[in-house]
């Protein structure tokens, strides 16, 4: 029998497919199989040291292969878990990021809106301050034209009073 280079132990060569198929007795590693009857009727098979010495070191060949796979597979677990991990962090950074520019750009609409708003009300208090100074304007021409007819109606009043007295004072 040869050594095995991993795990520093001897290895059996494995029986033909046809003589597993054919002998129930044996796995494809060659590890014998034996049942509960087996065991308690004390056949051969158990009472050769050297074939309970090859059962030991298959089976902790194949505890060892079962712990490399479960190491492995804890591995792979582990690396699944990081990279979604990474995932999730970069998702919530891209979250947060667009949530960021996304009250940035609020912020600045709200700033735009509220300069527009203040420009508005600055047009408005000019248009105003027009409007008085249009009215104060109007107030004081309208008395003027009042002031004007009130003379313009004594002036004529006057004017008919000196036609009157002429023409009375022409008569007699």
């Amino acid at each position: 029998m040869e050594q095995s280079k991993r795990f520093n132990r001897k290895v059996v060569p494995l029986l033909p497919r046809n003589d597993i198929i054919n002998n129930k007795k044996y796995t494809p590693y060659n590890i014998p199989l034996t049942s509960f009857q087996e065991v308690a009727s004390g056949k051969d098979s158990f009472q050769e040291g050297e074939e309970m010495k090859n059962e030991q070191e298959y089976t902790g060949i194949l505890f060892e292969e079962l712990k490399r796979d479960i190491r492995e597979r804890e591995e792979r677990s582990r690396r699944e878990i990081s990279e979604r991990e990474e995932r999730f962090l970069k998702q919530m950074e891209q979250f947060s990021k667009d949530a960021k520019e996304r009250e940035d750009r609020y912020r600045e609409e709200a700033k735009e809106r509220e300069l527009r708003i203040s420009q508005s009300i600055e047009t408005l208090q000019t248009e105003f301050k027009e409007t008085k100074k249009d009215l104060v304007d109007t107030s004081r021409y309208i008395k003027t034209l009042s002031i004007t007819s009130i003379i313009a109606l004594v002036t004529t009043g006057v004017a008919i009073a000196g036609v009157a007295i002429t023409i009375f004072m022409t008569i007699k």
